[in-house]
């Protein structure tokens, strides 16, 4: 021991204790004050001893961690179009893919399926399943009063406590990525640019979709140039609301132009092709969303379904993507 007085201590002594009086060339202490407050100096000197053994023994340690339950999880669904018509296919699976984890977080999907569909949209065809771990966020105990009364003390529980809920949320997250490297099982099966199925059954999917009845909420990415080979896109039918908490986003791709002729009559670029896309979607499924295939930030454009088809229709009319 130095004899020296704890930072804390010396700090309050100099300037609630100790006072200075100038006295031509002399400095005189007063100890009034000192008499005065000397069951101050001793509280001082008390939490600067309770300051330097509480230093050694980390915050996180003092208040008692549980983990609460999941959050709310649904189950997440990514459609792909293997019909051939869709130009691009690989690209754009791969651009999902980055997209995929995103997603996961936001929606704490719980299981991921992946299904291929061309000739019968009623029944995809199931390319993998993965069960995904769950986010728990971390329920800590309120910082002990007889510490975190100073504001320091608060301020270092809290600092503490966003660290350790950071580092679990990182774990977290590359435990997502872990699981979703099962994925290359799929992009190892996406057909060839060269193959042509018989027909492609769009109207079926979205009916499928329209039927689920999933208590913990579905939501689905398709990717599809909506050519259904059974309607021409101007007659397309209308497919029901949905009963359910489902929420679909469609990623529309461009049609090789071989399909564009057989769709629309003629061959049309890419952008052209979108606008006419986009129609079709809001006739066949107005409850579903339609965007660009190269789209960023898809976990942000899922229409905002409610479980009433009052709520889902309200919601859905006054969200960004269908107003012109």
């Amino acid at each position: 021991m130095t004899g020296s007085i704890p930072p804390l201590a010396r700090t309050l002594t100099e300037s609630s204790i100790l006072v200075r009086k100038a006295e031509g060339d002399k400095t005189v202490i007063s100890h009034r004050t000192f008499f005065q407050k000397g069951s101050e100096l001793a509280a001082v000197i008390l939490l600067s001893a309770l300051t330097l053994s509480m230093a050694a023994i980390p915050l996180a340690t003092q208040a008692t961690e549980t983990s609460e339950k999941p959050l709310a999880a649904a189950n997440c669904d990514v459609l792909l179009d293997i019909s051939g018509s869709v130009l691009g296919l690989r690209d754009i699976w791969e651009h999902v893919r980055e997209e995929l984890p995103s997603i996961v977080e936001t929606y704490h999907c719980e299981r991921l399926m992946v299904y291929s569909f061309d000739v019968e949209g009623w029944a995809p065809k199931r390319l993998k399943g993965i069960e995904l771990p769950l986010w728990r966020p971390l329920k800590r105990a309120k910082c002990p009063t007889e510490i975190c009364v100073f504001k320091n003390m608060q301020q270092r529980f809290n600092e503490e406590d966003r660290l350790e809920e950071e580092q679990a949320r990182q774990r977290h997250q590359e435990d997502v990525l872990n699981a979703l490297k099962a994925l290359d099982e799929v992009t190892r099966v996406i057909p060839a640019p060269s193959h042509d199925s018989k027909g492609s059954d769009i109207v079926g999917l979205f009916a499928k979709y329209a039927e689920i009845r999933d208590p913990r909420g579905r939501i689905a990415l398709v990717v599809s140039d909506l050519a259904d080979t059974n309607y021409k896109q101007k007659t397309l039918p209308v497919i029901p609301w949905p009963s359910g908490n489902v929420r679909v986003l469609v990623l529309l791709a461009p049609a090789t132009q071989k399909d564009a002729k057989l769709v629309w009559g003629k061959e049309l670029r890419a952008w052209k092709q979108y606008q006419l896309q986009r129609r079709a979607l809001e006739r066949l499924a107005p409850w579903a969303i339609g965007v660009p295939f190269d789209t960023k930030g898809l976990a942000e454009r899922f229409p905002l379904v409610k479980k009433t088809m009052i709520a889902e229709k309200s919601e859905i009319n006054h969200h960004p993507e269908h107003r012109r």
